[in-house]
């Protein structure tokens, strides 16, 4: 009984743990789309891309 009582203890707390983790993986995915997709669209808008390599915008948009 003790032992099925700590099991479903530590069970939950590591439920907790790794609902955490996927929110802070969510957080920063979501934030390095966010920063991908403003670079994208700026650079559509700027072409401030082509400084760093001309290229390589190229053939991602084709």
């Amino acid at each position: 009984m003790v032992i099925q009582q700590r099991h479903d203890e530590l069970q939950e707390m590591e439920s907790r743990y790794i609902r955490k983790d996927l929110h802070l993986v969510a957080i920063i995915m979501a934030v390095v789309l966010g920063i991908v997709a403003f670079l994208y669209f700026y650079d559509q808008h700027t072409g401030f891309m082509n400084i760093i390599s001309p290229r390589l915008f190229d053939n991602l948009i084709k």
